[in-house]
């Protein structure tokens, strides 16, 4: 039991990665309302830091966060939130890889099964502008008895060039026209949302700050999931320093 809830607890942490990486955002090298900005160079992207954003992990207390893991390279932590079962996760990092990198590959999600646990279909199903986009996306089942889930998220990019800063946010949407309906057996989480920070410290090193917060929806007993809350994060992680440094995003 504690092995399929581990693996719940990976599903649903890269549930949440894919929902606000969304598809691969690079629009038609033709196409004006994407160009080649998004996934070039942060340092000669436009600015986009006035794109609004989700509020909920933004307005936590920092002093709310508890270090439930503290190493040199890996700090994770947890906040409780009113009215959700799971606690909020923040993961901090340092990946040996450039921002640009770091970036094509959260991004690329037609490779997303390639290091996403669980990842069984991630697409975009509308382009709302170059900063803007709806995601469906759905995991096989992570363990015997465990259904698999599927959501459907707004995810918005926020580049800022001046300060080397690239932010992703998403939270999930009621339903969408172009989305597909829930497949039999699938548990639509309704109540997420997620935060990635990559920040440039050198040129080949990039800081990497993720905040989730989520209900799964469904019955999964909360206390363990929340007890197994150090592990999903370190897997992601691991898994993302394993694809960027990958010869095909160099």
């Amino acid at each position: 039991m504690k092995s399929n809830l581990f693996w719940t607890k990976v599903s649903l942490f890269a549930l949440a990665l894919a929902a606000a990486c969304g598809g691969q955002f690079d629009g038609d090298a033709d196409d004006p309302a994407y160009g080649d900005d998004v996934v070039g160079s942060v340092s000669s992207a436009k600015d986009d830091s006035n794109t609004p954003f989700p509020t909920r992990l933004a307005n936590l207390p920092v002093s709310g966060w508890r270090r439930i893991v503290n190493e040199a390279n890996l700090v994770i932590s947890t906040q409780r939130v009113p009215g959700l079962a799971l606690d909020a996760v923040q993961i901090v990092t340092t990946l040996g890889a450039n921002i640009d990198t770091v970036f094509a590959v959260l991004m690329n999600q037609d490779r997303g099964t390639e290091w996403l646990p669980n990842c069984a279909e991630n697409r975009i199903i509308e382009r709302v502008s170059r900063a803007e986009q709806v995601v469906y996306h759905r995991t096989t089942s992570p363990a015997f008895l465990v259904s698999p889930r599927d959501l459907i998220a707004r995810s918005r990019v926020r580049i800022t060039p001046a300060k080397g800063r690239i932010e992703i946010a998403a939270e999930d949407i009621a339903s969408h026209p172009r989305a597909p309906a829930r497949p039999s057996g699938v548990v639509r989480v309704r109540d997420i949302e997620l935060r990635t920070v990559l920040e440039k410290l050198a040129p080949s090193r990039t800081r990497m700050t993720q905040q989730v917060l989520l209900d799964p929806a469904g019955f999964l007993p909360s206390f363990v999931v929340n007890a197994l809350a150090t592990t999903s994060p370190r897997q992601t992680a691991e898994a993302l320093l394993r694809k960027v440094r990958e010869t095909s995003y160099r």
